[in-house]
C-alpha cells in the first residue's frame, strides 16, 4: 500500500500533531465549528488519509469527539449518583436529635425540619433533573456545534460589513493607525521597560476574533440555562418565606423579578468580558494553574477577613459577635444604644 506523502515526510516513528499546534497551523477555512467532522480527509474517500489525532496534553493521541462523549458520560454518571444519593436520603430523613438533646425541642420543631428538608431537597431534585435534560437535548440536538457555525457565519457577515460599509471607515482608520503603533512599538521596544516586544510574543497565539466568538457562545448557553433554572429560583424562595429563612418586608415578587432581569443582563451581556479575560488565560500552556492559583489564595483571604468583606458584598451591616452569645424566642424586635448589641429579639 502507498505512504502517504505526510507520512513519508514525517518518518516512520513521528507521533501526530500537537493539539495546540494542530489548531494554530489550520486557517479559518479549514476550522469547522464545534463538534463538526472534517469531510475532506474522511476514511473512505478516493486517494485522502484520515487526519492524525491531536495529541491530549501532548503526548496521547485523541480524537475530539471521543474526549466530547467521555466528558458527557462522566458527567450522565456524576448526575446518576448524586440523585440515587439524594433520594436516600430524602426517604430515610427524619431530623431525629441526639438521646441528650431529645427534650430540648419539641415534636412540631422536629416535624416542620423534616417538611422543610423535603421540600427543599426535592425542589433541587427537579432543578437538577431539568438541567440536566436541557444539557442532554443540546447534546442529542447538535446544538453546541449548531451554535458555533451559526456564529460563525454570523461574524463573517459582520466582518463583511466592516470592510465594506462606508459607515465603519472611521473605525477601520483608527484600528489601522493603532495597528501601526503596537507593531512599531513592538519592533523597537523589545528591550524598553515597557515590554511591549514580550507582551507580543507572549500573545502571539491568542485571536480576539476566537475569543470573542468563544466568550459569546459560552454567554448563549449560560443565559439558557438561567432560564431553565429561574422558575426553581423562585420556587426555592417561596418555600423559604412558607418556613420563615426570608424576610417578606425584602424579599417580593418584585425583588425576584429585578434579580431575574439583572442576572439574565449578567449571563447575556454583561459576563461577555469576565468570559473573555478567561479564555485568554486559559489559552496558555499552565493558564489553569493561574486560575486554580487565583480561587485558592481569594478564597484565603475572604475566609480570613469575612467580618470585613460582609458588609460591602452581603449587606449585612450588625457586627459579628466575636464572644459566647446567646439566642432568645418570642421576643420582639428592640434596637439598642450599645454599639456592641444593636438588636435584641
Amino acid at each position: 500500500m502507498p505512504e502517504s506523502p505526510g507520512a513519508a515526510a514525517a518518518g516512520p516513528g513521528a507521533a501526530g500533531p500537537d493539539l495546540e499546534t494542530q489548531s494554530l497551523a489550520r486557517g479559518p477555512a479549514q476550522q469547522g465549528s464545534y463538534g463538526a467532522a472534517a469531510v475532506a480527509g474522511a476514511v473512505g474517500a478516493p486517494g485522502k488519509w484520515p487526519p492524525a489525532a491531536p495529541l491530549l496534553l501532548g503526548r496521547f493521541p485523541v480524537r475530539p469527539e471521543a474526549v466530547f462523549g467521555a466528558i458527557v458520560g462522566v458527567y450522565a454518571v456524576v448526575f446518576a449518583v448524586n440523585m440515587l444519593a439524594d433520594l436516600v436520603y430524602l426517604g430515610s430523613v427524619d431530623a431525629r436529635l441526639p438521646p441528650g438533646l431529645a427534650g430540648d425541642y419539641p415534636e412540631a420543631e422536629r416535624l416542620q425540619s423534616v417538611r422543610y428538608t423535603r421540600r427543599t431537597l426535592g425542589l433541587s431534585l427537579l432543578h437538577r433533573a431539568a438541567r440536566f435534560s436541557a444539557v442532554m437535548a443540546f447534546v442529542l440536538c447538535g446544538a453546541f456545534s449548531g451554535v458555533d457555525a451559526g456564529l460563525r457565519a454570523s461574524g463573517q457577515r459582520l466582518a463583511a460589513f466592516y470592510e465594506d460599509h462606508w459607515l465603519c471607515a472611521p473605525l477601520r482608520a483608527l484600528a489601522g493607525w493603532l495597528a501601526g503603533a503596537l507593531d512599531l512599538c513592538g519592533r523597537r521596544c523589545c528591550c524598553c521597560c515597557c515590554g511591549c516586544g514580550a507582551a507580543r510574543r507572549c500573545l502571539e497565539r491568542h485571536s480576539a476574533s476566537e475569543l470573542l466568538l468563544g466568550s459569546v457562545y459560552l454567554s448563549l448557553f449560560t443565559a439558557c440555562l438561567f432560564l431553565v433554572s429561574a422558575p426553581f429560583q423562585y420556587w426555592g424562595q417561596s418555600i423559604d418565606l412558607e418556613f420563615g429563612f426570608a424576610n417578606p418586608l425584602t424579599v417580593t415578587d418584585a425583588s425576584f423579578r429585578r434579580s431575574f432581569v439583572a442576572g439574565l443582563k449578567q449571563a447575556l451581556v454583561l459576563g461577555i468580558p469576565g468570559r473573555f479575560f478567561y479564555l485568554a488565560l486559559l489559552q496558555f500552556r499552565y493558564g489553569w494553574l493561574g486560575m486554580w492559583a487565583a480561587t485558592v489564595a481569594v478564597s484565603i483571604v475572604v475566609q480570613y477577613n469575612f467580618s470585613l468583606i460582609a458588609p460591602a458584598v452581603v449587606g449585612m451591616r450588625n457586627p459579628f459577635p466575636n464572644n459566647v452569645f446567646a439566642v432568645g424566642r418570642g421576643f420582639p424586635l428592640a434596637s439598642t444604644s450599645d454599639g456592641a448589641r444593636p438588636l435584641y429579639r
